[in-house]
C-alpha cells in the first residue's frame, strides 16, 4: 500500500508511515469482525427456521484448526484454531456456532476420521455422511503408480522391440549390398518376421495397459454417475437398496480389474485401497436412506395426499434435482443427454393428471421450495471445505501467520462479500434475506486517513562564511 500511494503521488496527502498503515490494518481488520458480529445477530432474529448439513475438515497450515461449513449455502459456520479434533471439540465449536440461530444440525458431512464419526453418532446424534470424493481418490490412489508403472514398461518394452526390428532390417539391407558368401544364406525374412511379432505383442501390451486405464477412470467415474437419488439417465427416483446394488455392481467391475491386473503385478496397493473404499458404501448408502426420510418428513408437513405425495417424489423431486445437476458444470455431452431426461420429467409434471394443476399460487410454491431445498440438501461431497482450506493455505503461504483477528475478517469477506454468479453471497443464501454492505460501513466508520507530518527544512550554516 506504501508503494501505491508514492508511486501515484499521494503520499503528499495521505500519511503512508509504516507505523500509520499498521494501525489503519488492525482498525479495519477490527472492524470487519465486529461488523459481521452484529450482522449475524440482526439477520439470525428474523430469519426462517431451517436444517442445516454441515461439511467439516481440518487442516494443519498454523497447528490445528477446525473449519466448517452449510453444505448448501457454503456459509462458514466454524474457522478457528483448536487443540484438539476429537468428538467432543467437534461438538463443542458446532452447538456454539449455531446457538444464537432458529436452525438445527441434521447431518455432518466429511471424511472417515473417527472423531467426526463420534461427534455425529455420539456428541450431536445425528447422521454422518460420508464423501464420494474421497471414495473416488482412495481408488485412483491405488491404483495410479500401479496403472502408470504397467505402461511404462509395456512402453519401454515397445520402444526396445522397434528398434529390434529396425536393427534387423538395416543388418539385411548392408547384407543384400555385399557379394554372396559362401554357406548357408542368412534367414532374414524369419528373422523379421519374429521381430515383428514382437512389435505386435508389445503393441498389445500397450494398448492393454491403456484399456486398463481408461477402465479405471470409466469405473471411478460411474460410482459419481450412479450415487444419486435420481437415475440420471431415466430421470426415475432411486431408493437406497437401488443405489446400494448398482454401486455394488461398480466396485464389481472395479475388483474384476484388479484381479486382471494382480496377474501381472504383486502390489497389494490397489487391493487395499479398493477394500477401503468398498467399506464405506454402507455409509453412502445410509445417507441416501436419511436423506429420503427427511424428505417424507417435510412431505408429511405439507399435509399433501398420498396420491399428491407419490407425485411429489416420482416427478417434482427428480425435475427439480436433475435441474440442480445440470447447472453444476456437468460436460457438454452429459448436459445434452440431461436435458433430454429433463423435458420428459417436465412432460410428465405438466400432465393432465398432474394435481400442479389443481394447486394454487402460494400451495405451489409451498411444494417448490420444499423440493429444491430437499434437493439442495443432498451433497455428496465436502469439497466446499476442502476449496476453503486450499483458500487458507494461500493466506498462510503469504502471510505465513494469521491471527485470530484477521481469520475472524476473512470468514466475514467470505460469508458476507464474495458473490456466486447469481448475485447472492453465502449470508444471504444462509439467512434467506438481505443484509448490509461491508464497504459502506467501512467507509462510514473508518477513520479519514491522516495528512503526512510537515517537516520543517533545517537552515545550515556554511562551512566558512561566504561573503
Amino acid at each position: 500500500m506504501r508503494s501505491l500511494l508514492t508511486l501515484t503521488g499521494l503520499h503528499t496527502l495521505i500519511a503512508c508511515s509504516d507505523s500509520t498503515l499498521l494501525r489503519a490494518r488492525r482498525a479495519m481488520i477490527e472492524a470487519i469482525g465486529s461488523w459481521a458480529d452484529s450482522q449475524g445477530k440482526t439477520l439470525g432474529k428474523t430469519m426462517a427456521p431451517k436444517e442445516l448439513l454441515v461439511a467439516l475438515d481440518e487442516n494443519f497450515h498454523q497447528g490445528l484448526m477446525l473449519v466448517a461449513m452449510d453444505a448448501v449455502s457454503n456459509f462458514i459456520l466454524v474457522e478457528t484454531f483448536a487443540d484438539k479434533r476429537d468428538a467432543e471439540s467437534w461438538a463443542s465449536v458446532l452447538r456454539a456456532s449455531v446457538s444464537s440461530w432458529p436452525v438445527r444440525i441434521v447431518g455432518l458431512l466429511g471424511d472417515e476420521a473417527k472423531g467426526l464419526i463420534r461427534c455425529a453418532r455420539e456428541q450431536l446424534r445425528v447422521l454422518k455422511g460420508s464423501d464420494l470424493f474421497h471414495v473416488q481418490h482412495e481408488i485412483c490412489k491405488g491404483a495410479a503408480g500401479l496403472l502408470r508403472g504397467l505402461l511404462a514398461a509395456a512402453k519401454a518394452r515397445l520402444e526396445e522391440a522397434q528398434k529390434s526390428l529396425d536393427g534387423v532390417v538395416k543388418a539385411r539391407e548392408a547384407d543384400e549390398t555385399r557379394s554372396p558368401r559362401p554357406g548357408r544364406p542368412v534367414d532374414w525374412k524369419g528373422r523379421e518376421t519374429t521381430a515383428y511379432q514382437v512389435l505386435k505383442s508389445a503393441q498389445a501390451e500397450v494398448e492393454r495397459a491403456e484399456a486398463d486405464q481408461e477402465r479405471l477412470r470409466s469405473g471411478v467415474r460411474a460410482l459419481g454417475q450412479v450415487y444419486h437419488p435420481v437415475n440420471l439417465q431415466t430421470g426415475a427416483w432411486q431408493n437406497a437398496e437401488a443405489i446400494h446394488e448398482r454401486l455394488k455392481t461398480c466396485f464389481d467391475e472395479l475388483w474384476t480389474l484388479t484381479a486382471e491386473l494382480n496377474e501381472r503385478s504383486t502390489s497389494r496397493k490397489l487391493i487395499d485401497a479398493l477394500a477401503k473404499a468398498f467399506r464405506v458404501v454402507d455409509s453412502l448408502v445410509a445417507s441416501v436412506r436419511g436423506w429420503q426420510q427427511g424428505v417424507e418428513a417435510r412431505l408429511l408437513s405439507l399435509g399433501l395426499s398420498e396420491a399428491e405425495r407419490g407425485w411429489v417424489r416420482s416427478v417434482l423431486l427428480p425435475l427439480v434435482y436433475l435441474k440442480q445437476v445440470s447447472e453444476r458444470g456437468t460436460r457438454g455431452e452429459e448436459k445434452q443427454k440431461l436435458s433430454k431426461v429433463m423435458e420428459q420429467v417436465r412432460a410428465q409434471a405438466l400432465g393432465q393428471e398432474s394435481p400442479w394443476h389443481g394447486w394454487g399460487a402460494e400451495m405451489r410454491q409451498r411444494v417448490l421450495s420444499m423440493a429444491e431445498m430437499s434437493a439442495a440438501m443432498f451433497v455428496r461431497a465436502s469439497s466446499m471445505v476442502e476449496g476453503r482450506n486450499g483458500q487458507l493455505s494461500l493466506y498462510h503461504h503469504r502471510l505465513h501467520q494469521l491471527t485470530p483477528a484477521l481469520l475472524k475478517a476473512l470468514t466475514a469477506v467470505h460469508n458476507y462479500v464474495l458473490k456466486r454468479p447469481d448475485g447472492t453471497t453465502a449470508a444471504e443464501r444462509f439467512f434467506g434475506q438481505k443484509h448490509g454492505d461491508l464497504f459502506a460501513h467501512l467507509v462510514k466508520e473508518m477513520a479519514e486517513p491522516a495528512r503526512p507530518r510537515r517537516r520543517r527544512k533545517k537552515e545550515r550554516e556554511p562551512l566558512l562564511p561566504m561573503g
